[in-house]
């Protein structure tokens, strides 16, 4: 991902050749990295990330992206019949214990690396119990043709192994060929010099002694013909002392579907408050300007809005507030017919008609508004100040079937906390979901006691749970969100105590001081399908909520936050 200059980050949706479909992108450290030409004329394999963010600059050519792993699960869904797989330790690992080898014992033996062999290991091994070359050895002859095979042997037959390292005339032909199969080495004005190179001898029918074991007449005309002589693969089985597997027999291309995304959402343009300002507030649709601008008859904030008809029950004062601003008590909808003023009442299914026209009603309707009084009174009911924001922004007109504007106190409180409201008066988060089964505490940025305090005990292979670099299985319950998804839930947090208790008079909830007060905090699913989100969650969890949108509210919490009776 680095070596690619970012271009793909976690949580990148890509559209892949097979099996079909879209993919969210993560990084995973247990597969082959990409193979690059540095400027310097070395090829290097890199699986350090840290490698590749030092090396980049000098990067001249990425030679090969390296393997791409896929879940057995995206061909089943997509009824795509399974590619060939390139050739790694998982397979050969079978055959060698189908050859005869104690596996067990060898996985049981600390002296022995069976993943990662030396390369006297891996030769002995191909040899002894007749089984193919070791993956760690094996290179990509199927993308060299069996000229460039040819060529390449008697150049390693004519080469010369000097304190260790075998050195090979350069050549057009030679370096084009090492290259794509993706043999490490460094390439010197005059000559390609190849470390480990005794792999690649005897892969080419070459003993240690630089002797060349076989002639162009040994090669069979299946071997010459296969694939239009383009794929060496069978005529490299015919020289070599054991079998070699094609190491990737499939390539995967694959484009940027959508970028990550990791972000606030946010109405366009960003507003604090669902309340309406008309053009009065420029084009930052700022609320304080809009309650400054002087009408003709030299009003400040007098305002023709459509907003809804409310009524109060009590004393039947009519405003657009879902609170009587003379009795507190909260206020209904008032239907009435702008054609012949017939007062409605909507039906069972919440549909009102005027029963003389026949028309529809709703409850909006244009009234004259005095913002400067509602902006300045909002300030004074949740205590705050014009200082405590840089910019209070409302709406042009509301988009709601009757038109009922939220109170301005709100939008104080998320200005105050620099957060937004969507057009439902929520405020959102949007990230991208990524199934993840184990976690570290080191690389969450949180310690090993945090989660104990939440319940996990033991890592993966049941040991006590006491370092931060341990691995333990995420539990179906919980996720992991991206820095700025805590953040942005800091901020949430802040917004949800100061209106419990600056606007509605209750105890403040989550009192939240820094990031770590976040974890163990309860979230549950509730929405919308086709969601993306920066949010690591267990499969279990992912299949449980798909199509569901997380909240940082529980049922309980949202049940306190909003009193009965408050609001539409």
């Amino acid at each position: 991902m680095h070596l690619v200059d970012d271009f793909l980050a976690a949580g990148t949706q890509i559209k892949t050749e097979r099996p079909g479909k879209a993919h969210g992108v993560i990084p995973v450290d247990s597969i082959e990295g990409p193979t690059v030409r540095l400027a310097n004329g070395e090829v290097r394999r890199i699986d350090d990330p840290e490698e590749a963010k030092e090396i980049r600059n000098g990067v001249e050519k990425v030679l090969d992206l390296g393997e791409y792993l896929v879940n057995y699960g995206e061909f089943v869904e997509n009824n795509h019949p399974l590619a060939p797989a390139s050739y790694v330790y998982e397979w050969w690992v079978q055959e060698f214990e189908t050859a005869g080898a104690d596996v067990q014992a060898m996985r049981d033996d600390p002296h022995v690396d069976l993943e990662h062999p030396d390369v006297d290991e891996a030769l002995a091994w191909a040899r002894e119990y007749d089984c193919p070359l070791h993956p760690e050895y094996t290179y990509l002859w199927h993308d060299v043709s069996v000229d460039a095979f040819e060529a390449l042997a008697d150049a390693v037959a004519a080469g010369d192994v000097v304190e260790g390292v075998l050195a090979i005339e350069r050549t057009e032909t030679t370096q084009h060929a090492l290259e794509s199969l993706l043999v490490q080495h460094v390439a010197t004005p005059d000559a390609l010099r190849i470390p480990t190179w005794r792999p690649l001898a005897r892969s080419l029918g070459i003993d240690d002694g630089l002797r060349k074991t076989w002639s162009a007449d040994d090669l069979s005309a299946a071997a010459r013909e296969w694939d239009d002589g383009e794929n060496a693969v069978k005529a490299i089985n015919e020289v070599a002392p054991f079998e070699i597997r094609e190491r990737a027999p499939t390539r995967i291309g694959n484009r940027m579907g959508r970028p990550e995304k990791s972000e606030s959402r946010d109405l366009s343009p960003a507003v604090h408050t669902l309340f309406p300002i008309n053009e009065a507030g420029g084009p930052q649709r700022d609320v304080a300007e809009a309650a400054g601008t002087m009408d003709d008859s030299g009003h400040r904030g007098r305002l023709d809005l459509e907003v809804s008809d409310r009524v109060c029950p009590d004393c039947g004062e009519h405003t657009y507030r879902a609170q009587c601003p003379d009795c507190g008590v909260h206020t209904d909808l008032h239907y009435e017919c702008g054609d012949c003023g017939t007062v409605c009442e909507p039906d069972e299914a919440g549909r009102v008609e005027c029963p003389r026209c026949e028309w529809e009603v709703t409850a909006a309707t244009y009234q004259e508004v005095d913002l400067n009084d509602a902006y300045r009174s909002a300030l004074e009911t949740v205590g705050e100040r014009e200082s405590a924001f840089e910019i209070l922004k409302g709406v042009q007109g509301l988009t709601s079937r009757n038109k009922t504007p939220e109170p301005i106190e709100k939008g104080v409180l998320r200005a105050k906390n620099g957060v937004t409201s969507f057009k439902d008066g929520t405020v959102r988060y949007d990230m991208t979901d990524l199934p993840v089964t184990s976690v570290r505490a080191e690389e969450l940025d949180i310690t090993a006691d945090h989660l104990r305090e939440i319940g996990y005990e033991t890592d993966i292979d049941g040991e006590p749970l006491r370092h931060d670099d341990q691995l333990v299985e995420l539990r179906v319950q919980d996720i992991v969100l991206s820095d700025g998804a805590a953040e942005h839930m800091l901020k949430t947090a802040g917004f949800v105590d100061d209106l419990l208790e600056q606007f509605y008079g209750l105890d403040r909830f989550y009192e939240f001081n820094e990031r770590d007060d976040l974890v163990g905090e309860l979230v549950f699913g509730d929405g919308a399908a086709h969601e993306r989100r920066n949010c690591r969650e267990s499969g279990g969890f992912h299949v449980g909520r798909r199509g569901i949108r997380s909240s940082v509210l529980s049922r309980r919490q949202a049940a306190q936050l909003l009193p009965p009776g408050d609001g539409d």
